[in-house]
């Protein structure tokens, strides 16, 4: 049996991963859950195609497996991502209370090997029209860590070597026949998070382009009368902010290029604030019992029955933001006085917190307020990207670094 190689870009956030398998773009929950016997129900079946069909093409949001793997030492059968958040079953996320990296953690590999395999699934089908009993992929895949952690040699080298050179094994359990999906990674490109957004800001589709425009337009109008759009996206010294749930990321671009010595982390994110507030909404006999819970409430239409729990969370939210804008701001202020020779021309402020954060606080204000201690108070923009590209950043670069390693591979083989 062939392999056919998929082209991945995966960023795997500690809220969520967005993983992009060839053309195909998912936007998946960082959650397994563990099964007991007694959690673990029939296999699916369907009384005609169409079922079958329209089930497949929702099989990463009902993911029931297992995997083989020297890089796994987790054993048992894993509920995945949204199917996950829905269980009985005790729920597993990333902890971002913990110093231990996404490097080393057995969710990272659980997490991207299953949704992998998802995919191979429905591309099959979608070829064949039929559920094999194996399939066989190869897989090239760049994917990100945070700065702090994805500046080690060790660790990067470390945690591609858990992709690389191994036989994975994932075993999907949905089905009266389970079918297994043998995954090879013939390259693995690991980036740091918030550099690979600065890919996507730096070479934007002209969605992404006009967007950044009418930020500026809108916040700095003398700013936008003496510049050009193009002045801002090919400037040489930029900041990026990168909010993530667990860590938050500052990417400094010196001279057009990555300053990786410059940029750095800090192991704080929207994730602590949502933990927080989901305790005290407790106290308050709001039903979230964890970040994902909240995450869920938030994103509720609005109606007469969630409109006040959602006020009631953005209140509590906002309370507690102001313990993460501090610590954003510190950095901030750091980051601009250990650089004095590489003054950026504009901040860009984005990830999963930035938004939120922007609606319910006055972090933009306090930004550039930092930022303009620093120039002489001429005023220089803090541009917060638009929401509906936000979250996505780091993947679109990601993309783009992706396909270029799949079309080295082709060329060479």
């Amino acid at each position: 049996m062939s392999k056919k190689i998929y082209t991945v870009a995966n960023d795997l956030g500690y809220g969520s991963m967005k993983l992009t398998i060839n053309e195909d773009r998912y936007n998946i929950p960082s959650v397994i859950s563990l099964q007991k016997e007694n959690d673990i129900t029939k296999p699916v079946s369907f009384d005609n195609k169409t079922q079958e069909k329209n089930y497949i093409n929702e099989l990463i949001d009902n993911l029931d497996v297992t995997i083989t793997s020297p890089s796994v030492k987790t054993i048992g059968r894993f509920l995945i991502g949204k199917r996950a958040t829905i269980s009985n079953s005790t729920a597993r996320r990333f902890n971002v209370n913990s110093f231990k990296g996404k490097a080393d953690e057995d969710l990272s590999l659980i997490l991207t090997l299953s949704s992998i395999a998802a995919h191979v699934v429905k591309d099959n089908y979608e070829s064949d029209e039929e559920l094999p009993s194996s399939l066989k992929a190869k897989v090239i895949m760049a994917t990100a860590l945070p700065i702090k952690e994805g500046k080690s040699e060790t660790v990067t080298e470390n945690y591609r070597n858990r992709f690389l050179n191994k036989k994975h094994t994932v075993t999907i359990l949905n089905f009266e026949e389970p079918i297994q999906v043998e995954i090879e990674f013939v390259n693995v490109y690991i980036g740091l998070e918030g550099n690979m957004a600065q890919v996507s800001i730096r070479t934007p589709n002209k969605e992404l382009k006009d967007s950044i425009w009418q930020e500026v337009k809108k916040d700095y109008p003398k700013i936008a009368e003496s510049i050009s759009i193009d002045d801002i996206i090919n400037a040489n010294n930029t900041f990026g902010i990168d909010i993530g749930e667990g860590t938050t990321d500052f990417t400094v671009i010196t001279d057009g290029k990555l300053n990786s010595s410059a940029s750095s982390s800090i192991k704080q994110g929207y994730g602590k604030i949502l933990e927080k507030s989901a305790v005290i909404l407790q106290d308050k006999n709001v039903n979230v019992k964890s970040r994902t819970d909240l995450i869920r409430l938030l994103n509720q239409p609005h109606n007469y029955f969630n409109d006040g729990l959602i006020a009631t969370a953005n209140e509590v939210i906002s309370e507690q933001a102001d313990s993460l804008i501090d610590a954003i701001n510190e950095q901030l202020m750091a980051t601009l006085n250990d650089n004095p020779g590489s003054l950026p021309l504009v901040i860009y402020v984005f990830g999963g917190g930035a938004q939120p954060l922007n609606e319910s606080s006055s972090i933009k204000q306090r930004l550039e307020e930092t930022f303009n201690g620093f120039t002489g108070n001429q005023n220089r923009p803090v541009i917060f990207i638009d929401k509906k590209f936000s979250q996505r950043l780091n993947n679109c670069g990601l993309e783009t670094i992706a396909k270029v390693l799949t079309d080295k591979y082709q060329k060479n083989n």
